[in-house]
């Protein structure tokens, strides 16, 4: 369900993006500040996580409480939960990770997008399965016409197509920019969002570049395989530091000053045109006597305000930003394939793409052998290493089109963490559930009281399964039951030492640890196969349990609260002198 947040500038937000909601909070509990603080390090970390954190270490908090009821110390409880989430993510990571999930072409925007649909259905719900006009957007961004048997069909594998729109648009801006070198040096921030009200999420695009949403300053609203040069002040001559004063006596020396003035700014859009820039783009103003005279010359005028976008358009066109106003060095200036302004919408674009794009309908429509080529192939490599790629969401509403950004910027997060370390988990609540049967059997054994810390650890796990029964309407007592008897079968596979287990029920193809929750059926099975199977990636899961015991373990071990606050009493008043005396 979403959350209706307000912030402390009144500002509202319509969400249930966990992020979001602990960003935007005001806490001041010390101890929940822990665990906001361990959810935005899971956010800032890996890209997600932020929800599991919170709800599983509020969890740990709420048995460990029935542990202290039963007399146990904290120090009992915090080094019991200390060891079994050391135990957990050996688990976890030895035991966890499905076949094959660690080898991933973090070009294929196929397979990309089929990771993406996890981290990002779970910040919009159903945007992910978006279907285009009928048909989804291959690897190639070529739209492939569905079949009539799937048009028709109700069933998850066609109305949820893996190779949907937003996870398709975020796949290949992603690989776009990833640096063909070392993807692991992927850089989150080439990946902007612009978002344009009106239509339907469908019709967002693509550019490979950078997209503003402002006009132009002058006459020229559009150049072709155009040098750029870029300054950091504005575009105008320049005036003396101190205040001057101009004596003239007569109209011949003001209009001789005048013409001075104009002679000196011909002679800098001049120098700018002899260093064959076509585009000049200026962090400030441009003045109007500048303005005339590039006009003349044909030269497009881009004004760009922020000091962000002011960088990200050096970087999209391998410009340098001029501190000083003046002809450009060759190599300085930067190239675009294309500066151009669009409508789209109704709202004014200025796009500075390198190549074709989608934005405005200006994409040139590919040809019967390429189309024919791309409808049978599943997925396409993209090759990378562009400076700036902007992803231009479509929404009916403003909350909307929050919804999308955010799912658009865990998706570019969970590409980061996939160029890392590709390996993925069962999703839907197996990983808790394996968790869980395989920490209830460690309970019986553990030595001491320590077997209580254990067992409620492993009864905290089921926070997550849990959740999703209760939010997709499904009887939780009976799908919590079904998803543990389930996976009460590969305990034997889970406890065993690494390389052991391999032999009768308990061997890894029994798969029964890879049951997730079927949130349409109700039943567990295996969510990881099918053209459109979800997964969760290892290193987010990693990351949330780790952090979300730190934060609890920690809690657990504070004994007082001190905190320094201004003494009570009266205040003194604030009249200056000797107010105190009689």
């Amino acid at each position: 369900m979403k959350k209706i947040v307000i912030n402390h500038l009144d500002k509202l937000f319509v969400t249930s993006d966990a992020a979001t909601i602990i960003r935007e909070l005001e806490v001041e509990h010390p101890a929940a500040n822990l665990l906001v603080a361990a959810a935005k390090a899971a956010q800032q970390e890996v890209g997600d996580g932020a929800g599991f954190v919170v709800a599983f270490a509020g969890e740990l908090l709420s048995q460990a409480e029935s542990l202290l009821r039963e007399g146990l110390t904290t120090g009992e409880v915090a080094d019991g939960y200390a060891r079994t989430a050391a135990r957990a993510l050996d688990i976890l990571e030895h035991k966890l990770i499905l076949p094959g999930s660690g080898t991933i072409d973090v070009r294929d925007a196929g397979a990309v997008a089929t990771r993406l649909r996890a981290p990002m259905g779970s910040k919009q719900h159903a945007d992910e399965g978006i279907v285009v006009a009928g048909g989804v957007i291959d690897g190639n961004e070529t739209f492939v016409p569905a079949t009539p048997a799937e048009a028709s069909s109700s069933s998850p594998e066609t109305k949820n197509d893996a190779l949907s729109s937003i996870c398709q648009l975020v796949a290949r801006a992603c690989i776009s920019v990833c640096p063909l070198d070392n993807a692991a040096n992927f850089n989150v921030d080439n990946v902007r969002i612009l978002k344009v009200p009106g239509a339907a999420p469908s019709a967002s695009s693509l550019v490979r570049g950078v997209a503003l949403k402002r006009g132009v300053e002058g006459a020229v609203k559009a150049v072709s395989d155009a040098k750029v040069a870029v300054y950091a002040q504005g575009f105008d001559t320049s005036g003396p530091e101190t205040k001057g004063t101009v004596l003239l006596r007569s109209g011949a020396e003001l209009e001789a000053y005048s013409r001075q003035e104009e002679r000196a700014v011909e002679a800098l859009v001049a120098g700018v045109a002899a260093s064959g820039a076509r585009a000049v783009v200026s962090g400030g103003a441009f003045g109007e006597l500048a303005l005339h005279y590039l006009d003349r010359a044909g030269i497009l005028a881009l004004r760009v305000p922020s000091k962000f976008d002011l960088r990200r358009v050096c970087r999209s066109t391998g410009a340098t930003a001029l501190a000083k106003v003046g002809a450009p060095a060759s190599a300085d200036l930067g190239f675009a394939k294309s500066l151009r302004v669009e409508e789209v919408g109704g709202t004014k674009l200025v796009v500075l793409s390198q190549e074709a794009d989608l934005v405005g309908d200006t994409a040139p429509a590919p040809s019967p052998a390429s189309a024919s080529a791309s409808a049978s192939a599943s997925s396409v490599a993209v090759v990378g290493g562009a400076g700036v790629t902007t992803i231009v969401l479509r929404g009916a509403t403003d909350a909307a089109l929050d919804e999308l950004e955010r799912a658009a910027d865990a998706g570019a997060n969970a590409f980061k963490a996939l160029c890392r370390d590709a390996r993925a988990v069962p999703s839907g609540g197996a990983v808790e559930a394996s968790l869980a049967a395989a920490l209830g059997h460690d309970a019986a054994s553990a030595p001491g009281l320590e077997g209580y810390a254990v067992r409620a650890f492993a009864a905290a796990l089921a926070v997550v399964p849990r959740a999703l029964a209760e939010n997709s309407g499904l009887d939780a007592a009976a799908a919590l039951a079904g998803l543990h008897a389930a996976h009460a079968e590969a305990v034997p596979y889970l406890v065993a030492k690494v390389g052991e287990g391999e032999d009768g029920a308990a061997a890894p193809s029994c798969g029964s640890w890879r049951l997730g929750l079927d949130l349409e059926g109700g039943s567990p099975r295996d969510l990881s196969l099918g053209r459109n199977g979800v997964s969760d990636l290892f290193s987010a899961k990693w990351w949330a349990l780790k952090l979300a015991a730190d934060a609890a373990t920690t809690v657990l071990r504070v004994d007082q609260i001190i905190m320094a606050k201004a003494a009570g009493g009266p205040r003194a008043p604030r009249g200056g002198g000797d107010w105190d005396e009689d």
